[in-house]
């Protein structure tokens, strides 16, 4: 979960189910399972009320807001990271890709990579010394 921001809300109060009667649409447990790095919390409303706010100064708006407004002044650094973590790893898996290529007989003549390499450095300097 770590890639990931995750807060869990869930009913704190019993809804109006008609002829059932009252009771939890979700339960905590199942709204909000215990998992590392998650945030959990309550909101004061039923199930129906659980998104329905009559002021911004509610304890669910609130509450859901200052979230919200967190998770976007991180996102900032957190895209960064994982460009950096992306990009680094793009860049070891090219540089196996070389190794390998460098290891085998690519060329299929049997001569070793370093003929290559002196070879392609002298085509190089000839290339420009004309």
């Amino acid at each position: 979960m770590r890639h990931f921001r995750i807060f869990f809300f869930w009913e704190q109060a019993t809804t109006d189910l008609g002829p059932l009667g009252r009771g939890y649409v979700v339960g905590q447990e199942s709204a909000a399972p215990t998992h590392d790095e998650t945030e959990r919390a309550g909101i004061a409303a039923d199930h129906r009320g659980m998104v329905r706010f009559e002021t911004p100064s509610a304890q669910g708006f609130r509450m859901i807001a200052d979230a919200l407004v967190r998770y976007s002044a991180e996102a900032g650094e957190v895209v960064r990271r994982r460009g950096e973590e992306a990009g680094g790893m793009l860049g070891r898996e090219k540089g196996r890709e070389v190794e390998a290529l460098l290891r085998s007989d690519t060329w299929g003549s049997g001569a070793s990579t370093d003929t290559y390499c002196s070879v392609a450095k002298g085509s190089k300097d000839k290339m420009f010394d004309s």
